[in-house]
């Protein structure tokens, strides 16, 4: 019933949040970093990567009006880094979306996952993402993320605490 390795080639929608109710019938989505990438790359001649690139901005026109986005400073870090042609691009997509604050208890968390599931050090954004999204107690985590933030040993940590996983296949 858990995700396996061939879901890394779907949009993973990954609630983070069951039974707790917010202020907002709106469901609430963290955008992590893979998003606004996939979304304003130049269009890739691989095909999986297109495919990624098609479902990424059909997702972003067609549905992200039915949720509350939210990002953190982690994003935005990630997000302005590398080329700057690219990063302007993908901080003009971030431009709005609310940006959570940090919380102490996330470090708790960010510490508990990288110590049961082992995760390198490059794994620490991916930790803090889900901590984020835990404290703040938002609804989803979207991402193209299948290395650190999808993996099989995480899924059995992550699963129990969630009913389902919502997967958009690609074209």
């Amino acid at each position: 019933m858990f995700p396996d390795r061939q879901t890394c080639g779907k949009l993973q929608s990954i609630p983070v949040r069951q039974l707790t109710t917010g202020a907002s019938d709106t469901p609430s989505v963290y955008i992590e970093t893979t998003i606004p990438s996939y979304l304003t790359a130049w269009r890739s001649s691989d095909l999986v990567m297109a495919a990624k690139q098609q479902t990424t901005r059909r997702w972003w026109d067609e549905q992200r009006k039915h949720f509350d986005l939210f990002i953190s400073d982690a994003v935005l870090l990630e997000a302005a880094a590398g080329d700057s042609e690219a990063s302007q691009r993908r901080m003009d997509v971030l431009d709005g979306i609310p940006v959570l604050n940090p919380l102490p208890q996330a470090d708790e968390i960010v510490a508990a996952l990288i110590d049961r599931l082992a995760l390198p050090n490059r794994a620490l954004a991916d930790a803090v993402y889900i901590a984020i999204c835990v404290v703040h107690g938002l609804d989803y985590l979207l991402t193209w993320n299948c290395t650190h933030i999808l993996p099989m040993p995480f899924s059995s940590l992550l699963f129990p605490m969630c009913a389902t996983v919502l997967v958009l296949e690609c074209p």
